[in-house]
Protein backbone atom coordinates (compact mmCIF):
# COMPACT_ATOMS: atom_id res chain seq x y z
CA UNK A 1 0.00 0.00 0.00
CA UNK A 2 2.97 2.37 0.85
CA UNK A 3 4.50 1.59 -2.56
CA UNK A 4 1.48 2.80 -4.35
CA UNK A 5 1.02 5.39 -2.36
CA UNK A 6 4.56 6.69 -3.63
CA UNK A 7 3.82 5.50 -6.92
CA UNK A 8 0.71 7.75 -7.48
CA UNK A 9 2.41 11.05 -5.86
CA UNK A 10 5.26 10.32 -8.14
CA UNK A 11 2.86 10.32 -11.28
CA UNK A 12 0.91 13.51 -10.31
CA UNK A 13 4.13 15.67 -9.77
CA UNK A 14 5.39 14.16 -12.86
CA UNK A 15 1.89 15.35 -14.34
CA UNK A 16 2.68 19.42 -13.02
CA UNK A 17 5.81 19.51 -14.34
CA UNK A 18 5.08 17.98 -17.93
CA UNK A 19 1.55 20.31 -17.42
CA UNK A 20 4.05 23.04 -17.18
CA UNK A 21 6.85 22.36 -19.60
CA UNK A 22 5.09 23.72 -23.00
CA UNK A 23 4.96 26.87 -21.24
CA UNK A 24 8.80 27.19 -20.83
CA UNK A 25 9.74 28.48 -23.86
CA UNK A 26 7.10 31.26 -23.89
CA UNK A 27 7.77 32.50 -20.07
CA UNK A 28 9.94 32.96 -17.36
CA UNK A 29 10.57 29.41 -16.02
CA UNK A 30 8.10 27.18 -14.34
CA UNK A 31 8.29 26.36 -10.67
CA UNK A 32 8.57 22.96 -9.85
CA UNK A 33 5.88 21.48 -7.77
CA UNK A 34 7.27 20.34 -4.15
CA UNK A 35 6.09 17.10 -2.54
CA UNK A 36 4.37 18.61 -0.19
CA UNK A 37 2.00 20.67 -2.47
CA UNK A 38 1.52 16.91 -3.89
CA UNK A 39 0.08 15.35 -0.63
CA UNK A 40 -2.19 18.17 -0.65
CA UNK A 41 -3.59 17.66 -3.62
CA UNK A 42 -3.67 14.05 -2.99
CA UNK A 43 -5.61 14.73 -0.02
CA UNK A 44 -7.84 16.69 -1.78
CA UNK A 45 -8.64 13.98 -4.40
CA UNK A 46 -9.37 10.96 -1.47
CA UNK A 47 -11.69 13.38 0.08
CA UNK A 48 -13.28 13.93 -3.12
CA UNK A 49 -13.87 10.38 -3.68
CA UNK A 50 -14.56 9.53 -0.21
CA UNK A 51 -17.36 12.11 -0.70
CA UNK A 52 -18.57 10.50 -3.99
CA UNK A 53 -18.77 6.78 -2.73
CA UNK A 54 -21.09 8.33 0.35
CA UNK A 55 -23.53 9.35 -1.91
CA UNK A 56 -23.50 5.81 -4.08
CA UNK A 57 -24.14 4.52 -0.99
CA UNK A 58 -27.31 6.36 -0.27
CA UNK A 59 -28.70 5.46 -3.25
CA UNK A 60 -28.70 9.00 -4.85
CA UNK A 61 -32.22 10.00 -4.06
CA UNK A 62 -33.42 13.41 -4.95
CA UNK A 63 -36.18 15.03 -6.38
CA UNK A 64 -35.57 16.52 -9.63
CA UNK A 65 -37.72 18.46 -12.22
CA UNK A 66 -39.66 16.43 -15.17
CA UNK A 67 -37.73 15.63 -17.90
CA UNK A 68 -40.79 16.87 -20.00
CA UNK A 69 -43.19 14.14 -20.26
CA UNK A 70 -46.25 15.94 -19.20
CA UNK A 71 -48.38 15.01 -16.43
CA UNK A 72 -47.38 11.69 -16.11
CA UNK A 73 -42.99 12.02 -16.66
CA UNK A 74 -40.94 8.98 -16.75
CA UNK A 75 -39.16 8.36 -13.71
CA UNK A 76 -35.70 10.18 -13.13
CA UNK A 77 -34.51 8.79 -9.83
CA UNK A 78 -33.38 5.59 -8.36
CA UNK A 79 -33.89 2.30 -10.33
CA UNK A 80 -35.11 3.99 -13.28
CA UNK A 81 -35.08 2.30 -16.54
CA UNK A 82 -32.49 3.61 -19.45
CA UNK A 83 -34.16 5.04 -21.87
CA UNK A 84 -32.86 7.80 -24.98
CA UNK A 85 -36.93 9.29 -23.99
CA UNK A 86 -35.41 10.58 -20.52
CA UNK A 87 -33.70 13.48 -22.05
CA UNK A 88 -35.12 16.63 -21.17
CA UNK A 89 -36.99 18.43 -23.50
CA UNK A 90 -39.98 20.11 -23.68
CA UNK A 91 -43.39 19.43 -25.42
CA UNK A 92 -47.05 19.49 -25.69
CA UNK A 93 -49.30 16.86 -23.61
CA UNK A 94 -52.92 15.38 -24.84
CA UNK A 95 -55.15 13.28 -23.03
CA UNK A 96 -58.87 11.97 -23.70
CA UNK A 97 -61.33 10.35 -21.52
CA UNK A 98 -64.87 8.53 -21.19
CA UNK A 99 -66.09 9.21 -17.98
CA UNK A 100 -68.70 6.73 -17.50
CA UNK A 101 -70.22 7.49 -14.16
CA UNK A 102 -73.64 7.67 -12.88
CA UNK A 103 -75.75 10.25 -10.60
CA UNK A 104 -76.51 10.03 -7.21
CA UNK A 105 -78.19 12.20 -4.71
CA UNK A 106 -78.78 12.63 -1.02
CA UNK A 107 -82.15 12.64 -0.87
CA UNK A 108 -83.76 11.66 -4.00
CA UNK A 109 -84.83 14.51 -6.53
CA UNK A 110 -88.47 14.57 -6.84
CA UNK A 111 -91.72 13.62 -4.76
CA UNK A 112 -94.71 11.91 -5.73
CA UNK A 113 -98.03 10.90 -3.55
CA UNK A 114 -100.64 8.08 -4.62
CA UNK A 115 -104.16 8.20 -2.96
CA UNK A 116 -104.42 5.61 0.11
CA UNK A 117 -107.25 2.82 0.08
CA UNK A 118 -109.22 5.33 2.68
CA UNK A 119 -108.64 8.19 0.49
CA UNK A 120 -106.05 9.79 2.03
CA UNK A 121 -102.57 10.94 0.70
CA UNK A 122 -100.35 8.18 0.75
CA UNK A 123 -96.86 10.57 0.47
CA UNK A 124 -93.44 8.26 -0.89
CA UNK A 125 -90.09 9.30 -1.95
CA UNK A 126 -89.23 8.42 -5.43
CA UNK A 127 -86.72 8.47 -7.74
CA UNK A 128 -86.38 8.04 -11.51
CA UNK A 129 -83.83 5.67 -12.56
CA UNK A 130 -80.51 7.19 -13.46
CA UNK A 131 -77.90 4.28 -15.66
CA UNK A 132 -74.67 4.93 -16.15
CA UNK A 133 -73.53 7.45 -19.07
CA UNK A 134 -70.45 7.72 -21.00
CA UNK A 135 -69.09 11.75 -21.53
CA UNK A 136 -66.31 12.92 -22.69
CA UNK A 137 -63.50 14.67 -21.36
CA UNK A 138 -60.28 15.99 -22.78
CA UNK A 139 -57.00 18.72 -21.85
CA UNK A 140 -54.62 20.05 -23.77
CA UNK A 141 -51.04 21.68 -22.50
CA UNK A 142 -47.36 22.45 -22.99
CA UNK A 143 -44.54 21.34 -20.55
CA UNK A 144 -41.16 22.34 -20.44
CA UNK A 145 -37.72 20.49 -19.77
CA UNK A 146 -38.21 22.06 -16.13
CA UNK A 147 -41.55 20.53 -15.86
CA UNK A 148 -43.18 23.49 -15.40
CA UNK A 149 -46.25 23.82 -17.76
CA UNK A 150 -50.21 24.97 -18.09
CA UNK A 151 -52.97 23.00 -19.67
CA UNK A 152 -56.82 23.58 -20.05
CA UNK A 153 -58.92 20.96 -19.48
CA UNK A 154 -63.16 20.43 -20.25
CA UNK A 155 -65.50 17.69 -18.90
CA UNK A 156 -69.52 17.75 -20.31
CA UNK A 157 -72.09 15.75 -18.78
CA UNK A 158 -75.15 15.31 -20.26
CA UNK A 159 -78.01 12.71 -19.29
CA UNK A 160 -81.63 12.28 -18.98
CA UNK A 161 -83.01 9.51 -16.47
CA UNK A 162 -85.22 6.59 -17.36
CA UNK A 163 -88.75 7.55 -17.58
CA UNK A 164 -91.23 6.93 -15.08
CA UNK A 165 -94.96 5.92 -15.84
CA UNK A 166 -97.22 4.71 -13.73
CA UNK A 167 -101.14 4.63 -13.00
CA UNK A 168 -102.66 6.50 -9.75
CA UNK A 169 -105.41 5.64 -7.84
CA UNK A 170 -107.24 8.88 -8.04
CA UNK A 171 -109.90 8.73 -10.56
CA UNK A 172 -108.82 12.17 -12.46
CA UNK A 173 -105.32 11.32 -12.55
CA UNK A 174 -105.46 7.97 -14.44
CA UNK A 175 -101.85 8.17 -15.51
CA UNK A 176 -98.73 9.99 -13.79
CA UNK A 177 -95.31 10.58 -15.56
CA UNK A 178 -92.18 12.05 -14.97
CA UNK A 179 -88.83 12.70 -15.77
CA UNK A 180 -85.17 14.48 -15.30
CA UNK A 181 -82.06 15.37 -17.14
CA UNK A 182 -79.01 16.43 -15.63
CA UNK A 183 -76.16 18.61 -17.23
CA UNK A 184 -72.79 19.61 -16.42
CA UNK A 185 -70.07 22.08 -18.19
CA UNK A 186 -66.78 22.22 -16.27
CA UNK A 187 -63.76 24.10 -17.92
CA UNK A 188 -60.08 24.56 -15.85
CA UNK A 189 -57.25 26.53 -16.96
CA UNK A 190 -53.94 25.93 -14.70
CA UNK A 191 -50.73 25.85 -14.12
CA UNK A 192 -48.32 23.15 -13.33
CA UNK A 193 -45.08 21.39 -12.53
CA UNK A 194 -44.16 17.87 -12.24
CA UNK A 195 -41.20 16.70 -10.10
CA UNK A 196 -40.04 13.16 -9.68
CA UNK A 197 -38.71 11.63 -6.76
CA UNK A 198 -37.07 8.45 -6.81
CA UNK A 199 -39.58 6.13 -8.87
CA UNK A 200 -42.48 8.34 -8.26
CA UNK A 201 -43.88 10.80 -10.53
CA UNK A 202 -45.88 13.60 -9.62
CA UNK A 203 -47.53 16.77 -11.11
CA UNK A 204 -48.89 19.25 -8.86
CA UNK A 205 -51.58 21.58 -10.90
CA UNK A 206 -54.06 24.62 -9.89
CA UNK A 207 -55.64 27.33 -11.24
CA UNK A 208 -59.38 28.52 -11.96
CA UNK A 209 -62.65 26.89 -12.53
CA UNK A 210 -65.90 27.43 -14.34
CA UNK A 211 -69.22 24.87 -13.80
CA UNK A 212 -72.58 24.82 -14.40
CA UNK A 213 -74.83 22.44 -13.04
CA UNK A 214 -78.50 22.08 -14.66
CA UNK A 215 -80.92 20.04 -13.26
CA UNK A 216 -84.45 19.81 -14.61
CA UNK A 217 -87.39 17.60 -13.27
CA UNK A 218 -91.41 17.23 -15.04
CA UNK A 219 -94.45 15.70 -13.98
CA UNK A 220 -97.33 15.28 -16.05
CA UNK A 221 -100.32 13.98 -15.19
CA UNK A 222 -102.91 12.85 -18.06
CA UNK A 223 -106.81 11.24 -17.76
CA UNK A 224 -107.04 8.40 -19.40
CA UNK A 225 -103.72 8.68 -20.59
CA UNK A 226 -104.05 11.76 -23.24
CA UNK A 227 -105.86 14.28 -22.09
CA UNK A 228 -103.24 16.15 -20.21
CA UNK A 229 -104.57 17.59 -16.55
CA UNK A 230 -102.03 18.76 -14.76
CA UNK A 231 -98.29 19.78 -15.58
CA UNK A 232 -95.37 20.63 -13.60
CA UNK A 233 -91.94 21.72 -13.79
CA UNK A 234 -89.01 22.26 -11.91
CA UNK A 235 -85.68 23.92 -12.75
CA UNK A 236 -82.56 23.91 -10.94
CA UNK A 237 -79.11 25.50 -12.16
CA UNK A 238 -75.90 26.52 -10.72
CA UNK A 239 -73.42 28.49 -11.90
CA UNK A 240 -69.96 29.74 -10.45
CA UNK A 241 -66.10 30.45 -10.72
CA UNK A 242 -63.37 29.35 -8.03
CA UNK A 243 -60.06 27.77 -7.12
CA UNK A 244 -59.55 23.93 -7.96
CA UNK A 245 -55.92 22.09 -6.92
CA UNK A 246 -55.17 18.39 -7.95
CA UNK A 247 -52.41 16.29 -7.17
CA UNK A 248 -51.92 13.03 -9.67
CA UNK A 249 -49.08 10.44 -9.50
CA UNK A 250 -47.65 7.58 -10.82
CA UNK A 251 -45.61 4.48 -9.93
CA UNK A 252 -44.25 3.16 -12.73
CA UNK A 253 -43.88 -1.37 -12.22
CA UNK A 254 -40.49 -2.31 -13.52
CA UNK A 255 -39.69 -1.83 -16.88
CA UNK A 256 -42.76 -2.99 -18.45
CA UNK A 257 -45.09 -0.20 -19.79
CA UNK A 258 -47.32 -0.76 -16.57
CA UNK A 259 -48.03 1.82 -13.67
CA UNK A 260 -50.24 2.85 -10.68
CA UNK A 261 -51.50 6.00 -11.67
CA UNK A 262 -53.85 7.77 -8.94
CA UNK A 263 -55.07 11.28 -8.64
CA UNK A 264 -57.04 13.52 -6.47
CA UNK A 265 -58.51 17.40 -6.87
CA UNK A 266 -60.50 19.74 -5.21
CA UNK A 267 -62.27 22.66 -6.36
CA UNK A 268 -64.33 25.68 -4.07
CA UNK A 269 -67.08 27.60 -6.58
CA UNK A 270 -68.63 30.66 -5.67
CA UNK A 271 -71.66 31.71 -7.97
CA UNK A 272 -75.44 31.78 -8.06
CA UNK A 273 -78.21 28.79 -7.80
CA UNK A 274 -81.46 29.90 -10.02
CA UNK A 275 -84.53 27.54 -9.07
CA UNK A 276 -87.68 28.24 -11.17
CA UNK A 277 -90.65 26.45 -11.12
CA UNK A 278 -94.13 26.28 -12.94
CA UNK A 279 -97.59 24.33 -12.29
CA UNK A 280 -100.21 24.26 -15.01
CA UNK A 281 -103.45 22.62 -13.55
CA UNK A 282 -105.26 22.59 -16.65
CA UNK A 283 -105.90 25.70 -17.27
CA UNK A 284 -107.52 26.59 -13.76
CA UNK A 285 -104.40 27.53 -12.65
CA UNK A 286 -100.67 28.87 -13.99
CA UNK A 287 -98.22 29.38 -11.28
CA UNK A 288 -94.91 29.82 -11.62
CA UNK A 289 -92.19 31.32 -9.28
CA UNK A 290 -88.36 32.27 -9.16
CA UNK A 291 -85.84 32.42 -6.92
CA UNK A 292 -82.35 33.17 -6.60
CA UNK A 293 -79.11 32.41 -3.99
CA UNK A 294 -75.65 32.95 -3.96
CA UNK A 295 -74.03 29.91 -2.89
CA UNK A 296 -70.89 28.07 -2.68
CA UNK A 297 -70.34 24.63 -3.97
CA UNK A 298 -67.30 22.44 -3.36
CA UNK A 299 -66.11 19.48 -5.36
CA UNK A 300 -64.07 16.62 -4.52
CA UNK A 301 -62.90 14.38 -7.11
CA UNK A 302 -60.78 11.32 -6.95
CA UNK A 303 -58.96 8.30 -9.63
CA UNK A 304 -57.40 5.44 -8.82
CA UNK A 305 -56.18 2.65 -11.56
CA UNK A 306 -53.40 1.37 -14.18
CA UNK A 307 -51.69 2.59 -17.03
CA UNK A 308 -50.04 1.03 -20.00
CA UNK A 309 -47.64 3.69 -21.86
CA UNK A 310 -44.81 3.10 -24.90
CA UNK A 311 -42.39 5.52 -26.28
CA UNK A 312 -42.50 5.85 -29.95
CA UNK A 313 -39.30 6.12 -32.39
CA UNK A 314 -40.53 9.81 -33.06
CA UNK A 315 -39.90 11.20 -29.54
CA UNK A 316 -43.66 10.99 -28.34
CA UNK A 317 -45.36 8.52 -25.30
CA UNK A 318 -48.52 6.98 -25.82
CA UNK A 319 -50.32 5.58 -22.80
CA UNK A 320 -53.31 4.07 -22.01
CA UNK A 321 -55.78 4.29 -18.53
CA UNK A 322 -58.52 2.07 -16.92
CA UNK A 323 -59.32 3.87 -13.76
CA UNK A 324 -62.27 3.98 -11.52
CA UNK A 325 -63.40 7.74 -10.56
CA UNK A 326 -65.40 8.93 -8.02
CA UNK A 327 -66.89 13.17 -7.59
CA UNK A 328 -68.80 14.86 -4.71
CA UNK A 329 -70.37 18.27 -5.16
CA UNK A 330 -71.78 19.38 -2.30
CA UNK A 331 -74.79 22.02 -2.50
CA UNK A 332 -74.88 21.32 -5.88
CA UNK A 333 -78.52 20.87 -6.48
CA UNK A 334 -81.67 21.79 -4.83
CA UNK A 335 -83.37 19.51 -2.74
CA UNK A 336 -87.17 19.75 -2.18
CA UNK A 337 -89.90 21.69 -4.58
CA UNK A 338 -91.35 25.02 -4.33
CA UNK A 339 -94.87 23.99 -3.97
CA UNK A 340 -95.39 24.22 0.00
CA UNK A 341 -98.84 22.44 -0.22
CA UNK A 342 -97.17 19.00 -1.73
CA UNK A 343 -98.68 16.59 -4.37
CA UNK A 344 -101.16 15.99 -5.67
CA UNK A 345 -102.99 19.55 -4.47
CA UNK A 346 -100.56 22.16 -5.07
CA UNK A 347 -100.55 25.03 -2.65
CA UNK A 348 -99.07 28.35 -2.84
CA UNK A 349 -95.26 28.78 -3.89
CA UNK A 350 -92.58 29.59 -1.21
CA UNK A 351 -90.76 32.62 -1.80
CA UNK A 352 -87.61 31.25 -0.05
CA UNK A 353 -86.23 27.72 -0.63
CA UNK A 354 -87.62 25.09 2.09
CA UNK A 355 -85.24 22.25 2.33
CA UNK A 356 -81.73 22.27 2.43
CA UNK A 357 -79.24 21.82 -0.57
CA UNK A 358 -78.68 18.13 -1.92
CA UNK A 359 -75.34 17.15 -2.46
CA UNK A 360 -74.89 15.21 -6.16
CA UNK A 361 -72.53 12.04 -6.31
CA UNK A 362 -70.88 10.33 -9.29
CA UNK A 363 -69.26 7.05 -9.58
CA UNK A 364 -68.29 4.72 -12.11
CA UNK A 365 -65.16 4.49 -14.67
CA UNK A 366 -62.98 6.33 -16.69
CA UNK A 367 -60.94 4.91 -19.68
CA UNK A 368 -58.73 6.99 -21.24
CA UNK A 369 -55.48 8.00 -23.52
CA UNK A 370 -52.37 10.59 -23.06
CA UNK A 371 -50.12 11.66 -25.71
CA UNK A 372 -47.28 13.32 -24.77
CA UNK A 373 -44.31 14.72 -27.18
Amino acid sequence: MKRIRIWMKSIVAAAAVCGASPLLAAGPPAQLVSMQDVDTRFAAMQAELAALRSRLDDGGAAVVPAPAHGAYPMAAGCGTCSSDCCEESGGCVFGFELVIVKPHFDHGVDIQALSAADGGPDFRQTENDWDYHASPRFWIGYVNAEGLGARFRYWQYDHEAETLTFPTDDPTDELQTRDASLELHVIDIEAMQSVNWCQIDANFSGGLRYASVDLRRRRVDAENGLTTIDYRLSHNDFEGVGLTGALELRRPIGCSGLALVGAGRGSLLYGETKLFAYNDDNGNAVRQAMVEDDDVVYVLEGQLGVEFGRDMNNGMRVALRAMAEGQLWGGAVFDGNLFAGGFPTPGPFNTERNTADNNLGFFGATIGVTVER
